[in-house]
């Protein structure tokens, strides 16, 4: 997901943050450590809602690392082309694009690309937004299913 919050400090007003999230109910916890094991230790793991959790990474280098394995492993269906577009995201973030205005205009609309959109909030603050086109998913086979 890639989340925006309002921010003084920043040069824009908001707050770019990319983070790579998986959700499961809190019976499935061993499953989320041991996600977070395979990424290395990276991430942590919160408690959300009534009885969920769910395993975060959003700093930049965690981020590369859980990158290179979908690489390696790709998603298939719509995940794919969300992933894609994340990934585009985390790389501008991490080349610093985000500081100039161009740069944080394309993460606004890539972020309309992806998932549900933008949030009602953020198509009022950003209502000359246009969503980049969504990548195609062109094999929705499982590669290996190991």
């Amino acid at each position: 997901m890639v989340s925006f919050s309002k921010s003084s400090e920043s040069r824009h007003g908001f707050r770019i943050r990319a983070i790579f999230q998986i959700e499961l109910h809190k019976k499935d916890m061993e499953l989320l450590k041991t996600i977070q094991a395979f990424f290395q230790g990276r991430g942590f793991i919160v408690s959300i809602r009534d009885n969920g959790v769910a395993f975060k990474a959003r700093s930049l280098d965690d981020l590369q690392v859980i990158i290179a394995h979908f690489d390696k492993y790709p998603l298939i269906t719509k995940k794919q082309a969300d992933f894609v577009l994340f990934k585009s995201v985390v790389n501008k973030l991490s080349l610093k694009e985000h500081l100039k205005l161009q740069g944080f205009k394309e993460i606004v609309n890539i972020r309309a690309s992806m998932n549900l959109g933008l949030t009602d909030a953020l198509k009022k603050a950003f209502p000359e937004t246009t969503p980049v086109p969504r990548p195609t998913v062109k094999d929705e086979k499982v590669i290996n299913s190991y």
